[in-house]
């Protein structure tokens, strides 16, 4: 899991970009629209009822304890 988190944070940096594979999966997987993967513009999900799926992210409380 830790790799994954790298992963996904060198993506949101600039560090690293994904494979394309990876970009179709979270089209096919999570119906990302894949215009909005590359540019940020447009409506990020094709299909909204995909999208009130996914939880809203929190940080876990040990994490929020050492951030002070």
């Amino acid at each position: 899991m830790r790799n994954l988190q790298k992963t996904l944070a060198n993506y949101e940096l600039g560090v690293s970009e994904p494979f394309t594979s990876i970009i179709i999966s979270y089209y096919t997987i999570y119906s990302v629209e894949l215009h909005w993967i590359l540019s940020a513009k447009k409506e990020m999900f094709t299909d909204m009822g995909k999208a009130t799926d996914l939880k809203t992210p929190t940080i876990p409380t040990d994490l929020m304890k050492k951030l002070g």
